[in-house]
């Protein structure tokens, strides 16, 4: 049984995101908004816990690949519950990811997500499975302010400005991060940093950077240590550019 939607509905359906990109969930919380939805981003999955504990969400958003805590083990907890009641193992969990194969979908699902999305999908694609998990029956009203294009994002000025300073911002710390894993060998960290810039190079449509952070998690994750410090360097190489080009 569905529910009809509305613009009052959809305004008082509370949704958790959670991923380590500023980027991205900036992204995903104007999406979000722009459809009508009360939106709190976190960036690990322990926040996730801790926000959940706090306040009445009805949906989380949930990155798989995060420090501290992935979503994973997030959702395999939310689903075990709590002593003290505070947690809702039945709420909704949709993982919006970069893990692409269907090798890692079923991980999703075996971890006790309802649902599965792209972080490359149309802005239409992730309401719509919102819309599904929620029983919502999806009107025009909700998604009547999302434009078609691209990830579905109405891109003014403003957020374009928003985005750019987020990467910016972020950009000396990644740099710093990268030549860190690299010279310690640590192909998990160097999976994670690719993984993470993968997304916010998808979201800016800088493609040549994209290609290379993908490029560095599959190799990072494949266990090859000289491709991926090979990666590593060119990706620093990139981001120094792009930092002196965007800062013009």
């Amino acid at each position: 049984m569905t529910r009809s939607c509305d613009t009052h509905q959809t305004a008082q359906v509370h949704v958790l995101v959670a991923d380590d990109d500023p980027v991205v969930r900036l992204v995903v919380e104007k999406t979000l908004q722009t459809a009508g939805y009360s939106v709190d981003c976190v960036a690990d999955g322990k926040e996730v816990l801790s926000a959940l504990k706090s306040r009445h969400y009805d949906l989380v958003l949930m990155d798989c690949r995060m420090p501290r805590m992935d979503g994973f083990t997030a959702t395999r907890q939310i689903r075990c519950g709590d002593p003290g009641g505070t947690l809702d193992p039945k709420i909704p969990v949709i993982a919006l990811t970069g893990l692409t194969n269907e090798e890692n979908r079923t991980r999703c699902l075996d971890a006790g997500m309802n649902a599965y999305v792209e972080k490359s999908a149309r802005a239409h694609t992730l309401i719509k499975a919102i819309e599904r998990c929620l029983g919502i029956d999806g009107s025009e009203q909700a998604a009547s302010g999302l434009d078609e294009t691209g990830t579905g994002q109405a891109w003014d000025d403003e957020l374009i400005d928003s985005l750019v300073g987020h990467f910016l911002e972020a950009a000396p710390q990644e740099i710093i991060d990268l030549q860190t894993a690299a010279g310690q060998g640590d192909l998990v960290r160097l999976q994670h940093i690719g993984h993470r810039l993968k997304g916010a190079a998808d979201i800016l449509e800088i493609n040549s950077l994209s290609r290379r952070a993908r490029a560095l998690e599959r190799a990072a994750g494949s266990g090859d240590l000289q491709r991926a410090c090979r990666l590593s360097a060119q990706l620093v190489t990139g981001l120094q550019k792009l930092t002196d080009i965007l800062n013009e």
